[in-house]
Formats: structure tokens, C-alpha cells, sequence
């Protein structure tokens, strides 16, 4: 696996924040604890049939990583084999809840309320939280948890997350 095989599902980081705590930890003598994270979390990505491979969890550690020189041979991931077909369906089953097309689509960085709002519903009424999730969509549109892929790249997701930062 190397960095340009990974394919952001974010258009920006949700917290840049958080990407600056992670360096400031591997630059000072806090580096094994980062690095200790870094290498045993698993970073979600999900292979897709046309051999695609796209970050769906671990955005903030693969930035990282990429910025301070780790070479992506030590970072530990965990690679699901999905269709287009799969990650653009509801499954309440493994908690997938918020369905798009990565090809056209990334998942905002709001995302969060709306799959914590659907997974709150009680597990056996996944007929009634996927009507709700419809309808959320439906009032809120797909910006409810959804919006254009404008990054395809890491350093992409970087320069469009560093430089909102800079304009603070």
C-alpha cells in the first residue's frame, strides 16, 4: 500500500486540530505514544472492484503519517472488499448508514450526527431508521451527510484542510 493508493472519502479534515496534536506528539518526546496509535489502530479502507482503494476511517492518522516521512509499510489496515453497489446501500447490519457513490461523492465532516441519529434508533427497527434516514435526506438533502468529491488525493485532502486553517 502507498499514499497516492489512498483515496480520501472527505473533501477536508473535520479537525485540524487534531492532526497538528498528532505531530506535535511524534516531533517531542510524546513520538512512541503517537507512533505506538498510529501503528496497532486499524485504518479502514474499503477495496472496491475496480481496484480502487478508498480511506473510510483514519483520515487524521494518514495525514500523519504521510507529513512526518512514515512510510505507509508500518501503518496497520484493516481492507474490506466492497462493491460500489454495497457502500451505496444502507446496511444497519455492520452499522453502515450513510450510503453514497465514492466515485462522485464524499461523506461531509458532519457526518457524524446523521449516522449517530440512525444507529440511536433501536436495532430491530431497521425498516423505521431507514425510512427516517430517507427522510432526513429527503428534508435535508444529500448534504445531510454527503457532499461533491472535490479531493482525490492525500496531499489534495492536506492543501484544502491546511489552507481553511490558514484563513482563520
Amino acid at each position: 500500500m502507498k499514499y497516492e493508493d489512498l483515496i480520501p472519502t472527505h473533501n477536508k479534515l473535520r479537525s485540524v486540530k487534531n492532526l497538528q496534536s498528532m505531530i506535535y506528539m511524534m516531533k517531542n518526546d510524546l513520538f512512541r505514544i503517537e507512533r505506538a496509535k498510529l501503528l496497532s489502530d486499524p485504518i479502514e479502507i474499503l477495496h472496491t472492484e475496480d481496484d480502487k482503494y478508498y480511506l473510510n476511517d483514519g483520515h487524521h492518522r494518514i495525514c500523519a503519517a504521510y507529513l512526518y516521512g512514515f512510510s505507509c509499510s508500518v501503518l496497520n489496515f484493516k481492507i474490506s472488499n466492497y462493491t460500489y453497489a454495497q457502500i451505496n446501500e444502507h446496511n444497519f447490519s455492520c452499522g453502515w448508514v450513510t450510503p453514497y457513490n465514492p466515485i462522485t461523492h464524499v461523506r461531509n465532516d458532519n457526518c457524524k450526527w446523521f449516522k449517530e441519529a440512525v444507529l440511536s434508533i433501536k436495532s430491530g427497527e431497521s425498516e423505521f431508521a431507514h425510512e427516517w434516514a430517507v427522510n432526513a435526506i429527503y428534508n435535508y438533502g444529500p448534504k445531510a451527510y454527503m457532499e461533491e468529491r472535490k479531493v482525490w488525493t492525500i496531499q489534495e485532502l492536506l492543501n484544502i484542510s491546511l489552507s481553511l486553517t490558514s484563513q482563520l
